[in-house]
């Protein structure tokens, strides 16, 4: 009688440890979907809706509505990630929130909608990401040459 129990016991504890790896495996699969989310994000959605620790710059300023700082504690994290899918693919009419269905794939917009779900609570792996420069990714800012210049000064003709 102590075998089919001990078999029971041994079973329960093969069971428990293969749940702990596919967490573990789960957990790992889900920061590098959140990782390649933060380079999606650096190139795509940072220059309106900013970076971590980092003010928004001269184009989010400038925007009417002004667009949610995602990691400022106030976003969509308390939005589900179809709604924010649904966001990110077709944009949010009249408020300067563009679609990126033709631009990225439903692959892209899924990740980027789990990353923007969990922006409060993200690995610090992840946030390391959002926080490296990318080259070509910069958030655009003013250039300050530009910034105080006349018409006539500026290296380009206008037309009037």
């Amino acid at each position: 009688m102590k075998k089919p129990r001990m078999t029971a016991v041994l079973t329960a504890v093969l069971c428990l440890a293969g749940a702990g790896v596919l967490l573990t495996s789960y957990a790992q699969q889900n920061t590098a979907v959140k990782s390649a989310a933060a380079k999606l994000y650096r190139q795509n959605c940072a220059v309106c809706h900013g970076l971590p620790g980092e003010p928004r710059n001269a184009i989010a300023n400038g925007m009417f509505p002004k667009p949610p700082q995602l990691f400022r504690g106030m976003g969509v994290t308390d939005d589900e990630a179809w709604e924010s899918f649904a966001k990110i693919s077709g944009g949010i009419r009249m408020s300067g929130m563009p679609g990126f269905r033709e631009s990225l794939s439903d692959t892209q917009m899924w990740q980027l909608s789990q990353l923007v779900k969990s922006a409060d609570k993200l690995p610090a792996s992840v946030k390391a990401e959002l926080a490296a420069a990318t080259p070509g990714a910069a958030v655009p800012t003013l250039a300050p040459a530009a910034a105080g210049k006349s018409d006539e000064e500026h290296e380009h003709d206008h037309v009037h």
